[in-house]
């Protein structure tokens, strides 16, 4: 899996989240910051972002395991996917 799979799984999520609804609206900004975090590694191509995005998405997946199970199934395939890349 490589960048443009992770574009693609970022898509599926972005719609994923439109679609959701959430009882605080907190969590929508929480997932939409960890997409943002997500897409600004994408543009600047750097290693170094690696351990900012490993524990957020971790987190998140953690919390919306059981109210959300296809934005968590979208976030375990983000980090597989970042993690085939080296990330």
């Amino acid at each position: 899996m490589d960048k443009e799979q992770l574009e693609k799984i970022l898509s599926h999520l972005k719609d994923e989240l439109a679609a959701s609804e959430f009882a605080a609206p907190s969590s929508r900004q929480e997932i939409q910051g960890l997409i943002d975090k997500i897409e600004n590694f994408l543009l600047q191509d750097q290693l170094a972002t690696e351990h900012a995005l490993h524990e957020p998405i971790s987190d998140v997946v953690t919390r919306f395991e059981v109210s959300h199970p296809k934005l968590t199934a979208l976030l375990n395939n983000i980090s597989t996917t970042l993690s085939n890349m080296g990330i």
